[in-house]
């Protein structure tokens, strides 16, 4: 059995259709900054990359697939 030294792991998220980023600006400036944030912070934590990026408007919910080195 081959050893894989990696793990992929996922973030969900929910938000009212008020606070939805495509209708309510702070809330926009908020999503813009999370993602400067993920990309920047990504070796921090040990993330390998970001695998896929998922954002479903009418549900107002994002999903997010990460690999990441396991330690």
């Amino acid at each position: 059995m081959v050893s894989n030294k990696n793990s992929l792991f996922g973030v969900f998220a929910v938000h009212s259709p008020e606070s939805c980023p495509l209708n309510n600006e702070k809330s926009k400036e908020i999503f813009k900054e999370m993602k400067r944030n993920l990309e920047s912070n990504i070796s921090k934590f040990n993330v390998k990359k970001i695998v896929a990026f998922y954002m479903s408007v009418l549900e107002h919910e994002w999903h997010n697939f990460r690999s990441r080195k396991r330690t």
